[in-house]
């Protein structure tokens, strides 16, 4: 047996949490480093704390974004909805940007979707100079361009349009 496999037997028969006792006497009957078993309970603890959100594009109204002059910007609050490991899958050089309108902690969010999955948000002061003119052009999503995790870091950037770009963009005709 792994530490990952001992960490996730004991945590389904102790879900509110196991104790140091039940640790070390688990981990030493299976022959296992107790400290390497409790680093797998945490691993596992995390990954259980990810929230997934899948978009599907199919029917949405999607505007292109990428030909507009940009900034690239981190992506935050990744760690809550992908591991690192899901982030070199769902990171990439595309992105979609979602306006959140009705988010509780702030109206003004956007949230950032990597091949259909959630991946973070723009900063709240990012979100803020770019709402409103994001609601002008009344699309479900916008497609713009990014990095996503590599081998040095698992970070995940975004390029958005710069706001006066983004400004003449939403007020020319169609």
């Amino acid at each position: 047996m792994t530490p990952r496999g001992l960490a996730r037997v004991l945590m389904s028969e102790h879900p509110e949490g196991v104790d140091t006792d039940t640790l070390f006497e688990r981990s030493d009957n299976a022959g296992l480093d107790p400290q390497k078993v409790d680093e797998a309970l945490d691993a596992l603890r995390q990954e259980a704390s990810i929230s997934k959100r899948v978009l599907s594009v199919d029917g949405l109204k999607v505007v292109d974004l990428t030909s507009l002059p940009s900034v690239r910007t981190r992506i935050v609050g990744s760690g809550y909805w992908v591991s690192d490991k899901e982030r070199r899958r769902y990171g990439g050089s595309e992105y979609l940007l979602v306006r959140e309108p009705d988010n509780e902690h702030d109206p003004k969010a956007i949230a950032v979707y990597g091949l259909g999955r959630k991946v973070g948000h723009l900063s709240a002061a990012k979100a803020a100079s770019l709402a409103s003119l994001l609601d002008r052009l009344s699309a479900d999503a916008y497609r713009v361009t990014g990095a996503g995790a590599d081998a040095r870091s698992v970070r995940l950037w975004v390029d958005l349009p710069r706001v006066e770009a983004l400004r003449k963009f939403t007020s020319a005709p169609s």
